[in-house]
């Protein structure tokens, strides 16, 4: 099997001008009453939760933003057509005018002059993102649409390249996930199940440990007496065994 290069951007960085959410009006994770969580804080993660996720399925990956300092865009793009990256991915997260409100849901951004094949990656994505986050399907857009200006990750990068943003800093509801692993985790992983159907390649989910967790209703010195709660478990549908244990 051929295997594909996939570059991974963590948008921003921790003291980006902007980049954060309004005030918080209540403790959130490791956040209190009044802090504000950096993009970077969602970006960061989610990223390495991708590479984690691509290199399962079979990818290689280069992460062109390592770190919480801000990186040039420059730096990010050469870097990613230097190492003949077959699609560039860049994890980011909304935001609207920096105020509490409702602007809400997912958009996958490529450049105004994408090819067809960026397109399509960016729609395959978008599909996997909404459907795992159950949010508005804000569409794909240009970075014209979206911003009005090029975006220089997009425009002079040498293969597909897209921009995923999985909701807004600056609503309430969506501003409180960014720092929830699990969220991370499944945005990841909805971002790398649209990355191995553009490629044609099966997406490997994660394997999880199968957990046993037995409960213990009593423990007697008397055998009959064991017995006799097992047998009165077992009557009421429960399946029940007596262990001995030697003290």
């Amino acid at each position: 099997m051929a295997k594909y290069l996939i570059a991974v951007d963590s948008g921003h960085g921790m003291q980006t001008a902007g980049k954060r959410t309004p005030a918080i009006p209540e403790a959130w994770f490791n956040k209190k009453k009044g802090d504000i969580i950096h993009e970077k804080e969602f970006n960061k993660p989610a990223a390495e939760y991708l590479i984690t996720a691509l290199k399962r399925c079979g990818f290689d990956t280069i992460n062109v933003s390592p770190g919480t300092a801000d990186v040039s865009l420059k730096d990010r793009y050469t870097k990613a057509n230097n190492a003949k990256a077959n699609a560039f991915v860049s994890k980011h997260y909304n935001a609207f005018n920096g105020k509490w409100g409702k602007q809400n849901g997912i958009e996958t951004i490529i450049s105004q002059y994408a090819s067809a094949m960026t397109k399509e990656l960016a729609k395959m994505v978008q599909a996997e993102l909404v459907k795992a986050h159950s949010r508005t399907d804000r569409g794909v857009k240009t970075d014209i649409q979206q911003s009005g200006n090029n975006i220089a990750i997009l425009r002079y990068t040498n293969m597909p390249a897209i921009i995923t943003e999985s909701g807004f800093m600056d609503n309430l509801v969506e501003a409180k996930t960014m720092l929830d692993p699990e969220f991370q985790k499944t945005d990841a992983e909805a971002t790398c199940r649209g990355i191995c159907k553009f490629f044609g390649i099966t997406y490997v989910p994660e394997k999880t440990e199968k957990v046993i967790y037995r409960v213990q209703v009593g423990a007697y010195s008397n055998r009959e007496l064991a017995n006799d709660t097992k047998n009165r478990l077992i009557t009421l549908g429960y399946d029940a065994i007596v262990v001995a244990d030697k003290k």
